[in-house]
């Protein structure tokens, strides 16, 4: 048996012959005395060394045992086996204990960043509103139960535009000031000054107009028909009537409108006196104002 071979002793040990003997221990008999003639050896071939069953029919020689193979032949390797902390870090992955440890620092990496997100948040709110001393109760007053009342929504629809009163209204009604372009009468001076004006524009009767004045003046109405036709027959007028310091004297000035247009002509304001007569109240002088 060698020191290095790791096998158990078996028969296919031998002594080298180099060392003086052809056989193990286990095949021979006592070794011989020193006196003894020696063994003359003869080195097998190679076929005798590698082909046993040619070895012992072809040799006549003393018996040699086949060769160990442990001597050419190299022990099985022992498969490696890396330290398990190689091992996990090479293929990728840890060991629980160094897993747990990893997931520990993240999750208290996140849960610092976390914190530190709230508190500049709250910094940012607390110096954006100004402090309030006013309490918590006063600041959020308890809610009624009581329904809110909804204020109506605004309305849509544009306001109406102010209405154009018709033209030749009186705007006070009753006063002094007489706004008209009625037939007028006799019973009045200005429902006389308000007749005249009628049968000028509207009955466009030289004839009327005529006798609306004293007749002490004598009037022609063919000498008053030309004026009157120079006028539009469509055109409406108003008659505004305005008392005097004088009794009987009415400071006169009239407007003209055609029927088919907005714009308005002023007359040139006149002054008319007027007088009681057999037939009613006359006009007795007009001059311009």
């Amino acid at each position: 048996m060698n020191d290095w071979d790791t096998r158990g002793s078996t028969d296919d040990d031998y002594l080298d012959p180099q060392l003086g003997s052809d056989v193990d221990d286990s095949t021979s008999g006592p070794l011989p005395s020193p006196h003894t003639e020696p063994v003359t050896f003869t080195a097998p071939t190679h076929a005798e060394l590698f082909d046993s069953n040619t070895a012992e029919s072809e040799s006549s020689g003393p018996y040699v045992p086949p060769p160990n193979k442990s001597l050419y032949q190299r022990a099985p390797r022992k498969p490696r086996v890396d330290p398990p902390v190689s091992a996990g870090i090479r293929q990728g992955t840890l060991p629980s204990k160094l897993r747990d440890r990893k997931t520990a620092v993240i999750v208290g990496s996140l849960v610092v960043a976390a914190l530190a997100v709230v508190g500049a948040g709250t910094f940012a709110l607390t110096n954006a509103f100004p402090q309030d001393s006013t309490p918590l109760a006063e600041a959020f007053p308890e809610t009624s139960s009581e329904v809110a009342t909804i204020p109506p929504a605004p309305s849509t629809t544009p306001p109406p535009t102010a209405v154009t009163p018709p033209f030749c209204t009186d705007p006070s009604p009753g006063d002094i000031v007489s706004v008209t372009n009625s037939v007028g009468d006799r019973a009045t001076g200005p429902g006389t000054i308000a007749a005249f004006e009628y049968h000028y524009y509207v009955d466009r009767d030289g004839t009327k107009v005529a006798s609306t004045y004293d007749p002490s003046l004598q009037m022609d109405p063919a000498g008053i028909q030309p004026y009157i036709d120079k006028i539009a027959s469509d055109t409406l007028h108003c008659t505004t009537i305005e008392p005097t310091d004088s009794p009987d004297k009415y400071r006169v000035s009239v407007a003209l409108k055609p029927s088919n247009s907005m714009r308005i002509e002023q007359v040139d304001p006149m002054l008319i006196s007027v007088a009681p007569g057999p037939g009613g109240w006359m006009i007795t002088q007009i001059v311009p104002a």
